[in-house]
């Protein structure tokens, strides 16, 4: 149901006002004359456009990737699927975050960079892609470990009191 149109376009020269919406498979295009009662809608189906994955060119992160997603556990695979995202989107956690969210009984997976804004009392253990200078001085600083994900992989493969956070 549609409760209300916005304009996608004005054509003055013909009058005609251009409503567009989308419902789950087709997109609706309605078409309006200002000066007569008549309403046209077309259907057409959506166009999907899929940029094309870029491989990551560490062959380090690579070979871990690799391990991950061919894992049964869910939460390897998840960490790959997140260490894939690109740059720009790739997680970025502040130990502000991490002494909120993180909880000590288990080992703290970041998919991504762990950055040292914040301070930290907790003794926790994090497993991270990597680690800024700060960040890491901090965490032993506090009497937890910073692990790579390496690591950690060879140490707790069924997954077992780690949590994914990022």
């Amino acid at each position: 149901m549609i409760l209300s149109y916005h304009p996608h376009y004005l054509l003055p020269k013909y009058n005609t006002v251009i409503y567009r919406w989308q419902t789950a498979h087709t997109k609706h295009v309605l078409k309006t004359n200002q000066h007569s009662n008549r309403i046209k809608i077309y259907k057409y189906k959506a166009l999907t456009i899929s940029m094309p994955i870029r491989k990551k060119t560490n062959p380090n992160l690579n070979e871990l990737l690799k391990k991950m997603e061919g894992s049964d556990i869910g939460l390897w695979k998840a960490v790959a699927k997140n260490l894939k995202r690109p740059r720009r989107t790739s997680y970025e956690v502040n130990l502000f975050r991490l002494e909120k969210y993180a909880d000590s009984k288990f080992t703290s997976v970041v998919p991504g960079a762990v950055l040292g804004t914040g301070e930290l009392t907790k003794k926790l253990n994090v497993a991270a892609w990597k680690f800024s200078a700060t960040a890491k001085e901090k965490i032993e600083k506090a009497g937890g470990k910073c692990l790579s994900l390496e690591e950690l992989w060879e140490t707790k493969k069924d997954g077992k009191g780690v949590q994914l956070l990022g």
